[in-house]
């Protein structure tokens, strides 16, 4: 094995070649010059992995594991369940926040294998935390002679972040072609939403009366909903109606000066503090539905088959694969399935939040362009908005602007996706965007795939072979025509194959069979069947 950092990927069950690349790495003493990067799926198995495969080579060895978290939520999760397994003498949990102290954080001396879970946290995070970059620089400085494993299910751009500031530690001459040839793209294709059959999907509109529906709907139902809402006031205010009183939880951050504290359901003040340490040990909720913001985004697993619908209206990305890994696959027939309602932001907002986020450089760029000296004649006395460009002592004791580089990220890969956003040829360009990104169909595209599974619905319950007549009706009920003449096209061997590429749930099953003539002669027919395959809903 070259001794340069080398990354692996994995996006089914983590295991495997996983820990045979472990095991290669601790047995010839090469965690200093290797580090992983794994995209792991929300429930993918990764926990698993750590507390039963990790755990028993690490005990084998005699080594010990240190697990990253960027969430309190999720840290206090894990604990118990180690705890319960009698493991946390190999397994210490802990949050990168412990590391971001400026006097005093944990030592690294007695840990062999660092795992940083969610570490797209560096970047996501930066914006409000500005001591992401500390837990990272340490990591690497501190943490040099460990076994690093970056974990995250949303790898842009922290994966392009790591590798260099692993290129930049690495005191091997890495050549050009073995940067690039990550593939980054290609990870990054990779299905981030695991299963994403195992989710109806439904559409939140501009109005915050559309949810009020929805939730009303659902309340004649015994079903369960987790409702993500983009702010703690709205949260709150759903939250404290009062037919949802008495069944309903609000869980928001904590943080210094909350005037939600005694709501919420986090804080140990609140009145539902035990029902929320229910939900974390039973991975259920003793309630109807669960209010909650960002906060509630990160490693949180609900495994209760009453939870049939996820109401998001997080714009971020990163919350909305978050949002969407809340919920566990508990039947592998599908009968789980829930409903998922994707955020709507209309083209004019997403047009005003692109102008709002390049307005965000202005001060990067200024810097980039003019130098430190021009830089503080323009701006000494205004602080940058964005937080992109802060002022930091140096040795001699002078202040001088510098550049927080995991803002810049942020704000750049938000600048990106806002730019491809704005390419769809869509009314509706942001939900397309992320029905894009989960590769499922655009709604005008999804619209006519319902009209077509609706009407070949009868044909499947019916169980009957196809007489020519039904064909014509298949023919125009699909109506795929060809690209070159514009005509319809009409052979059942065609139309299932588009059928498969559209993602219809119904298929054409075309079978043959013998028949006798006379006792003598045979010939053999074929036949189409409309059929629904095994296990969908």
């Amino acid at each position: 094995m070259s001794e340069t950092n080398n990354f692996m990927t994995f996006s089914e069950e983590i295991g495997g070649e996983t820990m045979k690349l472990i095991q290669n790495i601790m047995d010839n003493n090469l965690q200093s010059k290797q580090s992983m990067f794994a995209i792991a799926t929300t429930g993918k198995g990764k926990s698993y992995f750590i507390k039963n495969e990790l755990y028993n080579y690490c005990k084998a060895k005699g080594y010990k594991i240190l697990y990253l978290l960027p969430r309190k939520v999720v840290k206090e999760e894990f604990i118990k369940e180690l705890q319960a397994e009698n493991k946390t003498s190999v397994i210490t949990v802990k949050a990168y926040q412990e590391f971001e102290r400026r006097e005093e954080y944990p030592s690294f001396l007695l840990y062999d294998i660092i795992v940083c879970d969610e570490c797209h946290y560096f970047i996501s995070d930066s914006t409000f935390n500005p001591f992401t970059f500390r837990s990272y620089e340490r990591i690497f400085s501190s943490g040099a002679d460990k076994l690093k494993i970056f974990v995250t299910a949303t790898p842009k751009p922290v994966i392009d972040k790591i590798y260099g500031t692993i290129v930049q530690h690495n005191t091997n001459d890495i050549p050009i072609e073995k940067r690039h040839g990550l593939h980054v793209c290609e990870l990054e294709g990779v299905s981030v939403v695991r299963d994403i059959k195992f989710f109806k999907i439904g559409y939140l509109e501009q109005k915050k009366k559309n949810v009020q529906n929805i939730l009303d709907k659902i309340d004649q139902t015994e079903d369960k909903a987790i409702i993500f809402c983009d702010s703690k006031i709205y949260a709150h205010e759903l939250y404290e109606q009062e037919k949802y009183k008495g069944k309903s939880l609000f869980i928001c951050s904590q943080s210094n000066g909350n005037k939600y504290e005694k709501d919420n359901a986090a804080s140990e003040k609140s009145a539902d503090h035990q029902k929320y340490l229910y939900m974390l040990t039973e991975h259920n909720f003793d309630c109807k539905y669960v209010f909650c913001t960002s906060a509630l985004d990160v490693g949180f697993s609900i495994k209760d088959r009453q939870v049939k619908h996820i109401i998001c209206m997080l714009q971020d990305w990163n919350g909305v694969i978050q949002a969407v890994g809340r919920k566990r696959l508990m039947d592998k027939d599908l009968s789980d399935r829930i409903i998922l309602y994707l955020p709507y932001f209309s083209n004019q907002t997403i047009g005003k939040k692109r102008k709002e986020t390049l307005e965000c450089f202005e001060h990067w760029k200024y810097l980039d362009r003019n130098g430190a000296t021009a830089y503080m004649e323009e701006y000494e006395k205004i602080p940058d908005p964005a937080k992109i460009v802060y002022y930091r002592h140096t040795e001699n004791g002078a202040c001088e602007p510098a550049i927080d580089d995991f803002v810049l990220w942020y704000y750049k890969r938000k600048a990106q996706i806002y730019a491809d956003i704005s390419q769809i040829d869509s009314t509706e360009q942001h939900q397309d965007w992320i029905l894009q990104q989960f590769g499922l169909p655009n709604k005008r595209h999804e619209r006519t795939l319902y009209g077509i599974e609706r009407d070949l619905k009868p044909f499947a319950d019916s169980k009957r072979v196809l007489t020519q007549k039904d064909k014509q009706i298949i023919v125009d009920i699909i109506n795929h025509k060809n690209k070159k003449n514009g005509l319809q096209v009409k052979s059942m061997q065609k139309l299932e194959e588009y059928l498969q590429k559209i993602g219809c749930r119904y298929m054409i099953l075309i079978g043959s069979k013998r028949e006798t003539i006379d006792g003598k002669d045979k010939k053999t027919t074929t036949y189409q069947i409309i059929e629904r395959p095994t296990g969908q809903a």
